[in-house]
């Protein structure tokens, strides 16, 4: 990796470390072709074996010369469920969970929930269940309409 970050880069080198920090499955991510996977980064290529938290020392050198999406591996200690707005709320009351939430320029949410929960379906409301084997994006990585935001701030999972 060589030559000067892309504006933002320090922008969003600073949140890899904060994640990192919190101990987040975190891997670097390139821009997926158009309309592959809706647009969303996917993973390095040298990323796709790494499945445990990155240290800060990783995320440092990683981020340093170039300001790639973030993305954050499901499966291991947290899922995501991918809900329309109007879902999220009731689907946090019903979790018992209070975030940390990430919405996308959509009009869908993140919910983050501990890992190996599924929920029930719900066929009123579509959701997509990210589990083993599947990643999303985090703030700040910018997606095709922009870039997802917090509503809530990462915590450590323990």
């Amino acid at each position: 990796m060589t030559g000067a970050p892309e504006a933002g880069g320090d922008r969003i080198g600073d949140a890899a470390l904060g994640y990192a920090w919190h101990g987040w499955p975190i891997a670097p991510g390139a821009h997926a072709a158009p309309g592959w996977r809706g647009g969303w980064p996917v993973p390095l290529a040298a990323a796709l074996p790494y499945r445990g938290p990155m240290g800060t020392n990783d995320v440092a050198r990683c981020w340093h010369h170039r300001p790639h999406p973030i993305l954050l591996a499901t499966g291991g200690s947290i899922d995501v469920l991918a809900v329309r707005a109007p879902l999220a709320s009731q689907l946090l009351d019903t979790l018992g969970e209070h975030g940390p939430v990430a919405a996308l320029p959509d009009g869908r949410w993140l919910v983050f929930v501990e890992a190996g929960q599924p929920p029930e379906p719900l066929p009123e409301h579509p959701m997509r269940y990210h589990g083993p084997g599947s990643w999303v994006p985090l703030p700040p990585t910018r997606l095709g309409q922009g870039p997802p935001t917090s509503t809530a701030s990462p915590a450590p999972r323990n």
